[in-house]
């Protein structure tokens, strides 16, 4: 859904001027100037000397002198005095209106500037009936023609848009512009100012597209006549981004926000000006188009005080701001303090035009939504019956449409389900015509249809409403990708992962809707669609020449090692300055990525969808092909908590997908699992049980294959399939080659047998010397059954040395450089974090040491883990130990580069060129499973980082096993064998002297 927000719209001052009078041509001329300069101080002197001329020279009475304090009145209102520039007004309209000057040009004039002070009142009502008395005036002193009532009819138009009058507002702007080419007169401030409104009128109604280019236009003549730093220019670049901002064009957004933001600090340097606001209105509008909440708040608070400060609480702005806050929570779902702002707004609001004014309206819409979705339905049907004599009159404005959203929601949650359907259709029938084929609202109610439609029983119409909701959602994941932090990006997909669990619950109690091609193509759209985007635009960027593109990257990389050592030394009782100052890094950090981000962003915008019938078209006889999409059941409107896992299995030649449903997701979750656990860790072999209960119904449809690629979901994540034992007691890696990869897309990618055995460099990093490096030297080092997890004895932490992993690095060298390779070992003190981070792009990655995973519930007083952040986020819970890590756990780092290497600091390494990355240590392979993305830990960060392969280990693995394992598997793939083939070959080697899977089965292999 896209929250709206209401945006101030200003608009150019022009002051009006009179011929034929001896005062007006001595102070007119000089005065304009200083209001255009917005030198306010010498113009209200000028004014001020003009009034005093006129009154000794005609007298109190005199309408010279109504229209100097007209001009007094301009300046009061520019620097916001509202009150001071309505009370001269009032005197000088008193003054005409005794003297009969009701017709006059002066008279137009001050009615006019009422107009103003009224729209910065927030009374645009009674502001669009002054302007329309000066417009008929004008038009009878100089005629349609005349420029100064072509600039009144362009005031008018404004005036109108601001009250949703559209289409007098569009017929009065056509009608003027077409005098001014036909006058010749195009080459002008006023023309631009036409054709400004003009683009607002468009953006108002929905032609977005229109209205870019015609702004475009305005930019450039702005620019000619005016300059690019003058608040000529401003006002047409804050009425272009503000149009931006609500046809969702993030992307062109961006540049020309932060210009705006340059500019009106410059040009407002004060910061106390109606102006100020509306730029930190229009910054906050932003953060809410790009869904991030928490700033946008910020936004707006620190706008809202600065009202306060310029002592107008009671203020259209003060009003705006308290309205936008409230959008904010209502975003956050956090709904009473939403509640607290909108009616502070409402009130404000109610104070300044009263209860029919269109914000106030807005303002009871917006309070409305966010009841509905606080479930408060009944209060918000109140709410809606009272502001829908007014929305239901405005069908050519974008909050016509949440009107009939807020509408459609209490429909069907009263169960109302035609109707709601009925105002579905109404909204996509009509959205599409007006803000093109991938706006949000499309999305929004695609997905209300289709929610509907799946939960009474029609999934195959729900389905065919699936269709188009995708196209829009992936339109619109796209448009904002590069604008948003990997965080934003997640719940930027939810919609689609929403829509894919929709169909799964859909197929799962109809099969006959035949839903099964759909869901293996959605489920190969979304899977690790975050990780493998943020990658493709990571090769572009580390590969790229261009001295900007080369020193934002430098700069993001420094940003997240800054933040890496921020988290890791911030504690559990971490005073209020170190949690400002991690914030701080991190907004630096997100203002890099996403600057970065957009260097690369074209790769990935084209793409074409991969679909399941490219899988089956690329495998060979004997091979099948199996994705894994965990979902939670869909029952009387709502999620369950059960889960279900969709297995789709894809095999060459076939019609169709097959799919099996394992309906005890909940059981394979608890106790089979568990069971597996269990098992692995007491070195037992694996019940059949689990077989039967995991597998056996898969292992049904899959008589005659030979090779499975397998790409995981959810519990899948925690298993090694070669290691689950059938009925007659052999293994699946017995007769099964099976290739783990995160996307099946990766079988479009596969290369030759012996693809990547080139020779190359290998950085090779074992046994590290994880105390005092003068004194803890590999030499004194005894053997070490496990590399496991960290050892506390009396509070302190241990890290026990790994001869068998400096003996595993070195025998892997020596193989290497059989077969011309160039390895580069580093043991003890040389087998540093800092020297890793300086090993750019080898061909093979291989460190043997110590891993860990800190679940979230596990917490502890060691230094780099207490921090709540820590807990909080599984990159900075993964890690692997370098030389000096025990004296950072014990609270004596060394420096920046502390021993201990999070998934955090991973994903920023230079990996690009690596083939194969190698975590020869414990529990690399754990971390949060996030469904369709994975596990978030170390197995992510070195793939995003780089690395093509990736052998991980799934739990705590035994040091001489481990050191034989790895020389097999080098020995193999040295000698020819493909990765996969190679690992295999390993895990079988090991397995016959090793019965037990614990030892052979600890380590997987990943997009082999």
């Amino acid at each position: 859904m896209r929250i709206i927000i209401s945006l101030l719209v200003i608009g150019c001052c022009c002051s009006q001027t009179i011929s034929g009078q001896s005062l007006s041509d001595r102070y007119s001329g000089q005065f304009d100037s200083l209001v255009i300069a917005m030198r306010y101080a010498p113009a209200l002197e000028l004014a001020t000397a003009w009034e005093k001329t006129a009154q000794a020279q005609y007298g109190d009475n005199s309408l010279e002198r109504a229209f100097a304090l007209s001009k007094i009145a301009t300046v009061k209102r520019s620097t916001d005095r509202l009150g001071e520039a309505d009370s001269l007004l009032q005197v000088a309209v008193n003054i005409a209106e005794s003297l009969n000057a009701i017709n006059t040009a002066i008279y137009a004039d001050i009615l006019s500037d009422i107009s103003r002070v009224r729209e910065k009142q927030g009374k645009n009502e009674e502001a669009v009936s002054y302007i329309r008395k000066a417009t008929d005036i004008r038009k009878a002193v100089w005629g349609e023609t005349d420029s100064r009532t072509i600039g009144s009819l362009n005031a008018l138009s404004a005036a109108l848009l601001k009250i949703s009058a559209n289409q007098e507002a569009e017929e009065i702007l056509k009608n003027t512009i077409a005098l001014c080419e036909e006058k010749k007169e195009m080459n002008t401030i006023q023309y631009a100012n036409l054709l400004q409104n003009y683009a607002k009128m468009l953006s108002a109604t929905g032609h977005f597209n229109k209205s870019w280019s015609i702004y475009k236009s305005c930019l450039a003549s702005k620019k000619k006549y005016s300059g690019d730093q003058t608040f000529e220019y401003w006002s047409t670049l804050f009425s272009y981004c503000s149009s931006l901002i609500a046809g969702g064009n993030i992307e062109e957004l961006q540049p020309l926000l932060e210009e705006e933001k340059l500019l009106s600090e410059k040009l407002f340097s004060d910061g106390k000006t109606t102006n100020s606001l509306s730029s930190l209105q229009l910054q906050g509008a932003a953060q809410m188009a790009m869904r991030v909440y928490d700033e946008a708040i910020i936004t707006f608070s620190k706008a809202k005080q600065l009202v306060v400060g310029m002592s107008k609480k009671e203020s259209p702005y003060y009003a705006n701001f308290c309205y936008n806050i409230g959008m904010a929570y209502d975003a956050k779902h956090q709904y009473e303090q939403a509640d607290t702002a909108f009616q502070e707004a409402l009130f404000v609001q109610s104070k300044i035009a009263g209860k029919t004014s269109m914000n106030y309206l807005i303002y009871l819409l917006g309070r409305a939504q966010m009841l509905v979705r606080n479930e408060k339905i009944a209060e918000s049907a109140v709410l809606l019956n009272e502001v829908a004599p007014f929305f239901e009159n405005i069908k050519d404005n974008v909050y016509y449409y949440y009107f009939l959203q807020a509408k459609s929601d209490i429909a069907f949650r009263q169960n109302r389900f035609a109707e709601g359907i009925a105002l579905c259709d109404t909204v996509l029938k009509s959205v599409p015509e007006k803000y093109g084929p991938y706006h949000d609202l499309i999305a929004t109610f695609q997905e209300k249809k289709m929610t509907a439609l799946f939960d009474n029983d029609q999934p195959k119409e729900g389905m065919m409403i699936l269709n188009d909701y995708n196209k829009v959602i992936q339109y619109l994941f796209f448009t904002n990708y590069a604008l948003l932090t990997d965080d934003e990006r997640q719940k930027e997909l939810e919609g689609y992962t929403f829509g894919l669990s929709m169909l799964a619950n859909g197929a799962y109690r109809k099969p006959e809707i035949g839903a099964e091609e759909r869901l293996v193509n959605m489920q190969l759209f979304a899977k690790n669609m975050l990780e493998s985007t943020t990658r493709k635009i990571l090769y572009k960027v580390q590969n790229s020449s261009d001295p900007t593109t080369v020193s934002d990257y430098n700069n993001w990389a420094d940003a997240y090692e800054q933040l890496s050592g921020a988290y890791q030394n911030v504690s559990a009782d971490a005073t209020s300055e170190n949690e400002a100052e991690l914030k701080k890094l991190q907004a630096e950090a997100a203002v890099f990525e996403k600057k970065l981000y957009s260097h690369g962003f074209t790769v990935i915008r084209n793409d074409k969808s991969t679909l399941w019938t490219d899988i089956r078209d690329a495998l060979q006889n004997g091979e099948c092909a199996i994705d894994v999409f965990r979902f939670l059941l869909r029952k009387d409107r709502s999620f369950h908590d059960t889960a279900i896992y969709a297995i789709s299995i894809i095999k060459p030649g076939a019609t169709r997908p097959e799919l099996v449903f394992l309906e005890n997701g909940n059981e394979i979750e608890s106790f089979a699992v568990g069971q597996y656990q269990s098992e692995i860790s007491r070195k037992k072999d694996v019940s059949a049980a689990v077989y039967e209960k995991v597998w056996a119904p898969i292992a049904a449809h899959l008589n005659g294959v030979s090779t499975l690629y397998f790409s995981p979901d959810g519990i899948f994540h925690k298993m090694n399939l070669s290691t689950l034992r059938k009925p007659d007691g052999s293994y699946l890696v017995d007769n099964l080659a099976l290739v783990q990869v995160t996307n099946l897309r990766h079988i479009l990618e596969r290369s030759p047998e012996n693809a990547g055995m080139e020779p190359g460099i290998a950085a090779l990093f074992g046994n590290p010397a994880f105390g005092n490096a003068a004194v803890s030297g590999p030499g004194d080092a005894v053997d070490q059954n496990y590399r496991d997890v960290l050892e506390e004895a009396g509070g302190h932490f241990k890290l026990t040395p790994l001869p068998g992993s400096k003996r595993e690095v070195e025998q892997i060298a020596q193989k290497l450089s059989a077969q011309k390779w160039n390895p580069v070992v580093f043991t003890g003190a040389q087998a540093t974090e800092d020297t890793l981070k300086k090993c750019k792009n080898p061909k093979v990655l291989h460190i043997a040491t110590h891993g860990y995973f800190l679940n979230a519930e596990k917490r502890t007083d060691a230094p780099g883990f207490a921090s709540p952040a820590a807990a909080q986020n599984p990159a900075l819970r993964s890690m692997l130990f370098f030389t000096g890590a025990e004296n950072t756990l014990n609270g004596h780092p060394a420096d920046r580069n502390d021993g201990i290497l999070t998934a955090f600091e991973a994903a920023v390494l230079p990996l690009d060129g690596t083939e194969l990355v190698v975590l020869s240590a414990c529990n690399t392979g754990l971390g949060k499973i996030q469904n369709g993305e994975g596990v978030y830990g170390l197995q992510r960060a070195f793939r995003i980082a780089g690395a093509k392969s990736l052998i991980m280990s799934l739990w705590e693995v035994e040091d001489k096993a481990t050191e034989l394992f790895m020389t097999h598997f080098y020995d193999n793939w040295t000698s020819g064998m493909s990765k996969t083939a190679a690992f295999r070959k390993a895990q079988q080697t090991l397995k016959a002297k090793y019965p037990q899977p614990f030892y052979w089965g600890s380590f997987v292999l990943v997009n082999g």
